[in-house]
């Protein structure tokens, strides 16, 4: 099995923070269980509601590379760009895979 390189919060270092980005990155399958059911049942307008509010979330709790890919999933499921939505969200999944607080 290969070994998968930990995705770690630029706000990791901060103690007080530390307990935080944990319990957030411990809901990140639940946010993806979500989004992937909407996607799955055609409902792009929630998954797209969804995919917003993670970006916003992952920003704030300092995973960059999860906000970005969760705004680019979000940008697909409002143009209806269904091309692209089963990379972006597996992307999306690997990401949140590897985030890590510390």
């Amino acid at each position: 099995m290969p070994h998968i390189e930990p995705l770690v919060s630029t706000l990791a270092r901060d103690p007080a923070l530390r307990p935080v980005v944990a319990r957030f990155a411990t809901g990140l399958a639940a946010r993806l269980e979500a989004i992937t059911t909407c996607v799955t049942a055609g409902d792009h307008g929630r998954a797209a509601e969804l995919a917003h509010q993670l970006a916003g979330a992952a920003g704030m709790h300092g995973f960059a590379p999860i906000a970005e890919a969760a705004r680019g999933l979000e940008h697909d499921l409002r143009g209806r760009d269904t091309s692209a939505q089963a990379g972006r969200l597996d992307v999306l999944h690997t990401l949140c895979a590897r985030a890590r607080a510390d």
